[in-house]
């Protein structure tokens, strides 16, 4: 009779289960059970994994009576090392171990380490960027310009100017201008204009694309004279010399092509005087400053 007692108080228990499998325990004289390993297959259900136990802390499930009630079963769960928590009573053991399974598994989820963070954004190389402006060693540029001053009246031309970089900022020039006429306002004569010059350039400030430009120039060229209604004294071809000082932008569209504007300011050296013939004269001399716009487009050297 003793011994049958004893049995009796004896707690049945599961096999053992691998590391991180739920370990049960359920009283002699309980019945129909799950096993430890159902309730383990119950938990990955649930979480979607049934490898969870590699990571999932020890896990254990005491079933016991209900207290002045021997017709509920209830159950009291540990993780780890947190306080046991306890199912609420149940008629079967089945229904209590499905409670069990739910609440584990909930607990699991909640306890999870943070998925690791995302891959960082691939790196973007220096290769996959413009080319820094700043960095062209030369730059060539065809323009249309139009002057005020430099002869009788607003005349239209062609220009082109070319750049050697010497440094970051600085890079040594030449131009070119063509004006090939300009009619005096009574008709009577008309001048032309072909230059060219070297000088300097600086590209102080400006972003990948955008770079600002100044220059300085001197200009030599001759005036070319054109004879309408009257004929002009001393109508031969006259030199010209000026410095010139310019602001302007060049703007990189697209690979190696440019879009540059600029606003010379002309201040002749020399200011020869073209007369007519006839009385009254009639006169054109060059003011003390000209000016003239450009804008053009081109290509950059790398």
């Amino acid at each position: 009779m003793l011994v049958t007692s004893i049995a009796a108080a004896i707690l049945v228990l599961a096999p053992p289960a691998l590391a991180g499998k739920p370990r049960v325990e359920v009283p002699a004289g309980i019945e129909s059970c799950p096993s430890a390993d159902e309730l383990h297959a119950a938990i990955g259900a649930h979480l979607g994994r049934e490898d969870y136990d590699r990571a999932a802390p020890p896990i254990e499930v005491r079933v016991r009576r209900g207290e002045g009630d021997t017709g509920t079963l209830v159950a009291e769960i540990a993780i780890g090392a947190t306080r046991p928590r306890r199912i609420d009573p149940a008629e079967t053991c089945s229904d209590l171990f499905r409670a069990a399974a739910l609440s584990i598994a909930l607990a699991l989820e909640t306890d999870a380490p943070p998925p690791p963070p995302s891959a960082a954004p691939p790196a973007v190389f220096p290769d996959a960027l413009p080319r820094d402006a700043a960095e062209d060693r030369a730059v060539v540029t065809a323009s249309a310009l139009t002057s005020i001053g430099i002869l009788p009246r607003p005349s239209a031309g062609l220009g082109v100017s070319g750049r050697v970089r010497l440094t970051r900022l600085v890079s040594l020039s030449a131009r070119g201008l063509w004006l090939p006429e300009g009619t005096m306002p009574d008709g009577s004569f008309a001048l032309g204009l072909k230059a060219a010059g070297a000088g300097a350039c600086i590209e102080p400030f400006g972003s990948r694309t955008v770079r600002a430009v100044g220059c300085a120039h001197l200009v030599g060229g001759a005036y070319s004279v054109m004879p309408r209604e009257l004929p002009v004294l001393e109508g031969s071809s006259r030199a010209y010399v000026a410095a010139t000082v310019s602001a302007g932008a060049r703007l990189r569209v697209a690979g190696p092509m440019h879009l540059e504007a600029a606003l010379d300011a002309h201040v002749p050296f020399v200011r020869p005087t073209y007369v007519t013939a006839a009385c009254p004269e009639v006169g054109f001399q060059a003011p003390f400053v000209a000016l003239a716009m450009w804008l053009g487009a081109g290509i950059s050297i790398p």
